[in-house]
């Protein structure tokens, strides 16, 4: 009983959040690797002409990457990666960026684990954009265990999801990854995707894409979607 409170709570606070113009909105994308999570952001991040680039799970694996036995190191699960400063990231630039007169000021934000990604405001895409003061500002971000940590969860306004065919997602990341193998992303990718599904799903109940669809009509889709959440 106290968890469904707790969910009708935060949903309600995120309704409120997005009834309220010029405020940041986060819109998350999750889903397993290669389900067309990065091309998906990207596309939202350019719509919604967002300030910043997509922030980008990956940035925050750890410098010690778990151990396995069969492939040496795992990526594939949460200990892999910093968590706390994902979410110290996302919660930084949350507060941050209404607080600047226009997106033409400068600051950088050190979003990464390993210290090799800075968010800079404005984006070389978006340096000459400004907003009406009636806009939402969008910020996009996206992983494939985005929704595991409860508390990362939460901070996202707008949560998708996308979702598609293990061997849809296999051929893309063979394809993409001249390392990967076929039994790496049967054995470890997809095998730890489906062991945290479940959880993120319960976690944030985003909405579902399926993309394994082509972009132009997943991006339709998609940004329909979220412009009936920004408008409702």
């Amino acid at each position: 009983m106290g968890n469904k409170q707790n969910t009708n709570k935060n949903q309600q606070l995120k309704d409120n959040n997005l009834n309220n113009k010029n405020k940041v909105v986060v819109i998350g994308v999750g889903g397993s690797s290669a389900s067309g999570k990065s091309s998906i952001a990207n596309i939202i991040s350019k719509y919604f002409n967002s300030p910043i680039i997509t922030i980008e799970g990956d940035w925050f694996f750890k410098t010690e990457i778990p151990y396995h036995d069969k492939y040496e190191e795992n990526w594939e699960i949460p200990e892999a990666m910093n968590l706390i400063k994902f979410k110290e990231a996302i919660i930084t630039l949350k507060n941050l960026i209404p607080k600047c007169a226009d997106f033409n000021t400068n600051f950088e934000v050190d979003v990464s684990e390993r210290g090799i990604n800075k968010i800079k405001v404005n984006n070389k895409d978006y340096k000459n954009k400004s907003l009406n003061k009636d806009d939402h500002i969008i910020i996009v971000v996206e992983s494939f265990l985005l929704y595991y940590d409860k508390d990362i969860s939460n901070l996202i306004d707008i949560p998708i999801f996308m979702e598609s065919d293990k061997d849809i997602c296999r051929e893309r990341r063979l394809k993409r990854d001249s390392y990967a193998t076929k039994d790496y992303y049967d054995e470890l990718v997809w095998v730890y995707y489906l062991k945290f599904k479940d959880l993120q799903l319960n976690n944030a109940n985003p909405k579902i894409f399926d993309g394994s669809k082509q972009i132009d009509k997943l991006s339709e889709e998609v940004l329909l979607y979220i412009s009936q959440k920004l408008t409702n």
